[in-house]
């Protein structure tokens, strides 16, 4: 890749953007069946979220299979960002997905007093937006998240 173009991808877009644009190119020139595998792979992924979609009609789990922690300070390096930024399958699949706050807790490092959001994500069949707006309408209703 020409220098120009890394300038351009570096210094014109958002970290994380550049970051995927160059894995990406990277991957291409030196990987080439990557991308015939990652696209059978999300099929799959696809396939078993509506095999289990096909007996509810709406998967309930974390946002996030972590506690959130604190936010790296703003001057931190690009890889502090990175190291804990993380995709969602329903980005790749298209299941319509809504994430809602459902209580707080302290992140690992604490305060105890420092309370985050914790988030319950509703995954529901293609083409079926409605019924998550209704499932998090009538949770945000019955329950106050800010003191469950």
């Amino acid at each position: 890749m020409p220098d120009s173009k890394i300038k351009y991808i570096t210094n014109q877009l958002f970290p994380n953007s550049a970051n995927t644009m160059i894995n990406g190119l990277y991957a291409g020139e030196h990987y080439p069946m990557l991308h015939g595998k990652c696209h059978n792979l999300l099929r799959k992924l696809r396939l078993d979220y509506d095999a289990a979609l096909s007996e509810v009609d709406i998967l309930i789990m974390p946002t996030t299979p972590w506690v959130a922690k604190v936010m790296p300070p703003p001057n931190a390096s690009p890889l502090t960002h990175f190291s804990e930024a993380r995709g969602l399958p329903f980005d790749h699949t298209g299941h319509p997905a809504l994430s809602i706050p459902c209580g707080v807790l302290s992140p690992p490092e604490g305060p105890e007093t420092l309370k985050l959001p914790v988030g319950m994500q509703l995954v529901s069949k293609h083409h079926h937006e409605l019924p998550l707006y209704r499932a998090g309408l009538a949770w945000s209703e019955a329950f106050d998240w800010k003191n469950v």
